[in-house]
């Protein structure tokens, strides 16, 4: 059975592996692309999840953003938040983290770092911390994997957040 249990688990990181070097020479166009269906589609799929379970909410529906005009809300959420949330909790914490002698060897405990601190902002309510948390990882990841790449990092997360904002936004008004 352990045996068994080694093979499923190399098997998993060999699968992981190949994912994250596909995506690491992905064109940038397609990276973008895929970067937005990933950040609507995992979490959609945690949210019917934790639905699932019991962790309903409409928090979100109750906030302050939802009573703005959608215009104003497409401003906010769509150019304003990503551009000051990509600047704290990628450009300037990955970079602080990037440093610390002890963190440059674990890209992960950065990855890590950065999506608590981004989640840790977006306190709607449990379920949309956890959402937030996986979006955060992966933008985290995204701009670690890209950052020596000739486009600049910082607008490449930017543009991704702002995309997914702004078609996330748009979903929620229609609902």
């Amino acid at each position: 059975m352990q045996i068994y249990n080694i093979k499923i688990k190399n098997s998993i990181i060999y699968y992981l592996e190949n994912i994250h070097n596909k995506i690491k020479t992905v064109p940038l166009i397609l990276f973008i692309c895929f970067s937005l269906i990933y950040t609507l589609c995992v979490p959609y799929i945690l949210v019917h999840i934790l639905d699932a379970i019991g962790l309903e909410d409409n928090s979100f529906e109750e906030s302050y953003l939802s009573k703005l005009p959608l215009y104003r809300r497409l401003l906010i959420t769509g150019l304003i938040a990503p551009l000051i949330e990509t600047f704290l909790f990628q450009y300037l914490i990955i970079n602080i983290l990037q440093k610390i002698k002890i963190l440059q060897k674990l890209p992960l405990a950065i990855i890590i770092i950065s999506a608590c601190l981004f989640a840790s902002t977006h306190i709607y309510s449990l379920r949309y911390i956890l959402v937030s948390f996986l979006v955060g990882f992966y933008y985290a990841y995204a701009y670690i994997i890209k950052q020596h790449e000739k486009f600049p990092i910082f607008w490449l997360i930017a543009i991704i957040h702002s995309l997914h904002n702004l078609v996330a936004t748009l979903i929620l008004t229609s609902e």
